[in-house]
This record gives C-alpha cells, structure tokens and sequence, in this order.
C-alpha cells in the first residue's frame, strides 16, 4: 500500500503515534505499508507542477513493484495528495490493485460551491510559476473561505477533550501537524488554481498529464472514495 499525503502538510499524520498510527494499524494485518514524502523546495525554480508530482508516484510505484516476491500496490490519496493519486491512477489504471481516496477534491464545477467559487476569486490568474508559496498562505485562504470547518470546527474539538487527557493529547498532536505546512512550488499551485479549480478540467476529461489526456472515465480500477459531509461543505471533495 502507497499513501500519497497533502503536499501542503506533513506526512506524520499516519504515524501520529503509538495508539493512533494509521500506518501501525495497517501493518498489524500484514500490509505492508510505503509513505511518500513530499519535500519542500529550497529555492524559486517554478520547474514542480503536476508532471512531476505525477511522475514522481510514478517512480514510488515501480520501485514497490521491483521489489522481490512484490505485487501492485493499492494506491491511497488524502486531500489534494488523493487529487494527485486520482492523476496518476487516471495515466497508469494498470499499475495499481485499487485507489482509495480520502476527502480528495476532483471535481470544480463553477457555481455548485461556495468554497470553490471564493477561492478562485481570491487566487491571482497571474500567479508566478517561479515563487515558492508558503502553506500558510494557502491555510488562511481557506480558514478565511470556510472558518467553519478550518476554524470553529478545530476550537470546538479542542473544548470537547479538556476533560479528556488521551483526547486532549490526539488534539494536541493532530493541531501541530495541522499548523506545520510545507511551502509548494508555484508552478505546482498555478495549474491547480487554474486548470483545476478554475478550468475543472479533470472532472471535464481534458486535463493532459505526461502526455495523456486524463479524466474520471480514465480510472479503470477498482475505486473507494471517503467523503466526509463537512468536507463537502467546504468544497474539499
């Protein structure tokens, strides 16, 4: 099993700790479980888009499968990391067992969401390919688009554990992970703002990647997704 993480955030969120590993619980039942880690870029280059980030499960999937006694793994994508699980899965069906997707946003249809629509207005069409965007920036655009979900939701969490030290901890952890975000290339959130928030081009079947033309109708695999209603409502899948 291949977990591609959020680019945006830290992949230590599936091994938070000893009691709640989702990478442990998985290895418990024999799985045997690879984490890609996305590095933050050290320096402006604009050269990390949705080729490379594609390319680079690409990789991770044929060095799994090189593997002595190896066989397809089960590729799982959170958030825009399942966004970019869904474009690779789209490109190589073949080389997977299946695809689960967490909370992974596919489809931008202008109009049918508040947060979708608030957000494209917020990001510049001329948005520079060679900068490094910090992952707060992104944090507070969607804190500010949906306090709901990105603010009240964590507070009224953190008031539910007080009197609850293991819960208390789990917030305390899963609230580090979230305020730790990675700074992303802006070539990387160019195309996503503009060819798949604002052009929705992989739910319309034209976005192209490594050369292929990619859409919903490319995912020839078996295919689980997760949603969860309060993601729905802040436009995250």
């Amino acid at each position: 099993m291949l977990i591609i993480a959020a680019p945006i955030k830290r992949p230590y969120i599936w091994d938070l700790g000893p009691n709640i590993s989702a990478i442990r619980h998985c290895r418990s039942y024999g799985v045997r479980v690879y984490l890609l880690e996305w590095i933050a870029p050290a320096a402006p280059g604009g050269h990390i888009g949705l080729d490379e980030c594609v390319r680079a499960i690409f990789e991770c999937v044929a060095t799994i499968t090189a593997e002595p006694h190896a066989v397809k793994p089960f590729l799982i994508g959170h958030s825009l990391g399942g966004t970019l699980a869904a474009a690779f899965s789209a490109c190589k069906p073949r080389a997977l067992r299946g695809l689960l997707l967490l909370g992974a946003p596919l489809c931008f249809q202008p109009g049918t969401n508040r947060f979708r629509d608030t957000l494209v207005s917020m990001i510049p069409p001329d948005l520079s390919e060679t900068d490094i965007v910090p992952g707060s920036l992104l944090s507070h655009a969607s804190a500010f688009v949906s306090p709901d979900t990105f603010v009240w939701s964590r507070l009224t969490d953190a008031a539910m554990s007080i009197g609850d030290l293991r819960a208390l901890d789990v917030h305390a952890r899963v609230e580090r992970w979230a305020l730790d975000e990675a700074p992303l290339p802006g070539k990387l959130i160019h195309q996503i703002a503009e060819w798949l928030y604002r052009e929705n081009r992989f739910c319309r079947g034209t976005l192209t990647v490594l050369g292929r033309t990619i859409g919903p109708s490319c995912l020839d695999l078996p295919t689980l997704a997760v949603v969860n209603t309060a993601d729905c409502a802040a436009g995250l899948d």
